[in-house]
C-alpha cells in the first residue's frame, strides 16, 4: 500500500504531499518482463517517492460545496 503525507506550508499558500505509488503496489498476474521493468523505472511511478505540490486556494474551493 502506497503512503501518502500531506502537509501545509507555514505561509498557509500550499499543500505539499508526497506519494510511493509504484510498480511495487501494483498487482500483477505475471512478473514483469525487462522491457516493462526498466520502463516503469525510469518513470514517474517507480515506487521510490514524488513530492507534489498544489495551492491551497485550489484546494479550499475544490472542497467546498
Amino acid at each position: 500500500m502506497a503512503r501518502v503525507r500531506r502537509r501545509v506550508t507555514a505561509d498557509g499558500k500550499w499543500m505539499i504531499f508526497t506519494s510511493e505509488c509504484g510498480m511495487q503496489s501494483e498487482k500483477r498476474g505475471k512478473p514483469f518482463t525487462y522491457q516493462e521493468f526498466t520502463e516503469k523505472a525510469r518513470g514517474i511511478h517507480d515506487g521510490l517517492g514524488n513530492i507534489y505540490r498544489v495551492g491551497m486556494d485550489y484546494v479550499l474551493r475544490s472542497t467546498r460545496p
